[in-house]
């Protein structure tokens, strides 16, 4: 067990004693949070978060916007979909239950639901909140309006991909049948049992789940580094609970984990047992909705986060050292996948954490004010001097500049790339999409090797779809190939095809020497996107929060006009 009784009892004893104070800054440590947010506020980050030592609040407050086009900010009371989150409150309410005698973790699910077949009928309410009921990832695509009945079928008819209680594989399906069970015994909606056994006894007021959600104000949106991705609203299908459909703020995930933690939601025996290891493999450990582990420099760990479209949340509980952070975040980045990757909540996470041990942390130059008008001489389409046609795009909206690069020099000059790996990789693609356009399984075979027929049953297949819906393929322009900021030995090419009837956005991963993968419809205007930041004297920096590059532009003024002058890497 990660967590010792020991340990549990303290931190119950701790936490009973705590009081929470509104959107605010503390200590010279919560100023150096503060510091390192507001830095990344300016450089792209958006979201709201809080940490907390001892049961002090260290900073409790919101960076970047809401609503763009309200220009609405985020605060400590702006709501965000919390996603897999969303596992924690659902096994809290379980363990509820389960305290008032409802139900039993130990029972199986053929006691609790009717028309259960026979390879699913041991499954056992504990193995659904430890992730080893067998059940698959997903039993429920999107895009389809459920009801209960529904997606109780579809879970019950799923296959499953081990025997229950054989090892541990995370389980949306299995969350949402912990719901489906609550609702099923107490005959209420999952959304009044989180607001009567969890929201209203944490004193949460932000607090709901989707489908109860509809209206109501200060809503943050979710977005990508190119578009709106809108909220939960647009996306809402249904019934689809326990597994990914709480709304609340950070302000309210901080008062429901005091109040969980202080054996207000559920006994302190249960609150240890939750937050205690059942189960470990393949490097993951988990208790009851939460990831149980030793983080670096040995702390032990008690987390989970979560990701939705446009929503992206992280709670860690550094249980040795008593530190809770939690963010919140509704921006997108490095998002061609069409995944929506939250990397912004990774990099804030792990920083903040290492400012609470009193680390250093590297930051990007410091912002300089600028008025908003003169923004505007930077704007257009400037070339890159030797580059072929490479180009970097500066565009404004609502006082805020970003930098596209189109072109392998443009994405060298903005991440500060010397890697010949890159073009390497820009010149196998356009050997493969000359070959896929001409049907040429030789051209296909001589550049991928073994990897060729994996590639040619897909790409081909594929591509003939593209002609049907979009035309005949007229030619594809590659615009250049990027590391992976979590990965150094994958590389993504950006192409863009042109057919009689429009174009796609496409994309070659490479491992290596190796073909990866493709990916295409995702809508990725620009292979590289980032926020540009006035820093003085005509000088502009460009800045990767995750992989930690960028690049200072400079301007000056010939007969008239602004044109780009000069790219020099960023130093930290």
């Amino acid at each position: 067990m990660l967590l010792t009784r020991t340990t549990a009892v303290l931190v119950l004893l701790l936490v009973s004693t705590l009081s929470f104070a509104d959107s605010h800054v503390s200590t010279e440590r919560g100023r150096a949070f503060d510091t390192y947010l507001t830095r990344q506020e300016a450089y792209g980050f958006s979201g709201a978060v809080l940490v907390a030592k001892y049961g002090q609040v260290l900073l409790c407050k919101g960076y970047g916007v809401a609503d763009r086009e309200h220009d609405a900010k985020v605060d400590e009371h702006t709501r965000f979909n919390l996603a897999s989150l969303t596992k924690a409150f659902t096994a809290t309410l379980i363990l509820r239950l389960e305290q008032d005698g409802v139900l039993n973790r130990n029972d199986t699910i053929a006691t609790q639901l009717p028309g259960v077949p026979d390879d699913k009928r041991a499954i056992t309410i504990e193995q659904l909140l430890t992730h080893t009921s067998g059940l698959p990832w997903d039993a429920v695509p999107r895009g389809e309006n459920l009801s209960r009945d529904d997606v109780r079928r579809r879970i019950l008819n799923a296959k499953l991909i081990s025997r229950p209680g054989e090892r541990f594989s995370y389980s949306n399906a299995g969350y949402q049948l912990l719901a489906l069970i609550a609702e099923t015994e107490t005959g209420r909606t999952h959304g009044d049992l989180l607001r009567d056994f969890v929201f209203s006894p944490a004193k949460m007021k932000d607090s709901g789940i989707v489908a109860d959600e509809e209206a109501g104000t200060n809503i943050a949106r979710g977005y990508n580094e190119w578009s709106d991705l809108g909220t939960w609203r647009d996306w809402h299908d249904g019934w689809r609970h326990g597994s990914g459909d709480v709304v609340s703020s950070v302000e309210d995930v901080y008062r429901w984990h005091t109040a969980l933690r202080s054996g207000e939601l559920i006994d302190a025996a249960r609150v240890r047992d939750m937050f205690a290891t059942h189960v470990s493999a393949n490097n993951e450990s988990y208790g009851y909705g939460w990831f149980t582990q030793r983080a670096t420099g040995g702390d032990s760990l008690v987390a989970h986060g979560g990701d939705n479209k446009g929503y992206h949340t992280d709670l860690h509980w550094f249980v040795d050292r008593d530190l809770l952070v939690i963010v919140l975040t509704n921006v997108e980045i490095y998002d061609e996948s069409g995944e929506g990757l939250a990397l912004h909540k990774r990099i804030i996470t792990n920083a903040l954490s290492r400012l609470a041990r009193g680390e250093t942390v590297p930051l990007p130059p410091e912002p300089a004010r600028v008025r908003a008008d003169d923004l505007q001489r930077y704007v257009g389409v400037h070339a890159i001097e030797g580059g072929h046609g490479a180009t970097i795009t500066i565009a404004l909206d609502r006082g805020r500049l970003t930098a596209s690069a189109d072109g392998q020099a443009a994405i060298n000059s903005l991440l500060n790339l010397d890697d010949p790996g890159l073009d390497a990789c820009n010149g196998k693609s356009e050997v493969l999409l000359r070959a896929v356009a001409a049907r040429d399984t030789a051209a296909v075979r001589v550049t991928l090797g073994r990897n060729a027929p994996y590639f040619l049953v897909y790409e081909l297949e594929q591509r003939g779809a593209e002609e049907q819906r979009s035309g005949a393929f007229l030619g594809a322009d590659v615009l250049g190939t990027k590391p992976h900021p979590w990965d150094p030995e994958l590389r993504r090419t950006f192409a863009r095809l042109r057919f009689e009837r429009g174009a796609i956005d496409y994309q070659y991963t490479w491992d290596r020497d190796s073909f990866y993968e493709s990916i295409s419809e995702t809508g990725a205007p620009h292979p590289v996107i980032l926020p540009l930041v006035p820093v003085g004297g005509d000088e502009l920096v460009a800045w990767d929060i995750v992989a930690l590059r960028g690049a200072r532009l400079g301007f000056t003024r010939e007969n008239g006009v602004w044109r780009l002058s000069s790219i020099k890497p960023v130093s930290l």
